[in-house]
């Protein structure tokens, strides 16, 4: 039998940690003036976790991993807060 291939995942305020502090449960960009609440996190982290799927980058592909968390945070700062609107924004795919 074949074996599928598994896209790891790895924490999105991992991946932005060096920009990252955390105080009380919140995470705040260094630089980029936001705050986001853990259910905020958790939704950036449910898009990102999509988008890399999508995109089948795996863990070893961390620049583009890496651009794609700055994207992903970068389209919700700007306003774009329901995950499947931030999903589309960012999918080369387009759809629901």
């Amino acid at each position: 039998m074949g074996q599928s291939k598994s896209f790891a995942t790895s924490r999105l305020y991992e991946i932005i940690v060096p920009q990252a502090a955390f105080e009380g449960g919140r995470c705040q960009r260094i630089g980029h003036g936001g705050i986001y609440e853990p259910a905020d996190l958790d939704l950036l982290q449910r898009v990102f976790d999509k988008l890399c799927a999508e995109r089948r980058l795996a863990l070893k592909d961390k620049e583009q991993r890496e651009a794609l968390a700055e994207d992903v945070f970068s389209v919700f700062q700007i306003g774009v807060t329901d995950e499947t609107e931030l999903w589309r924004a960012l999918s080369k795919r387009r759809r629901a």
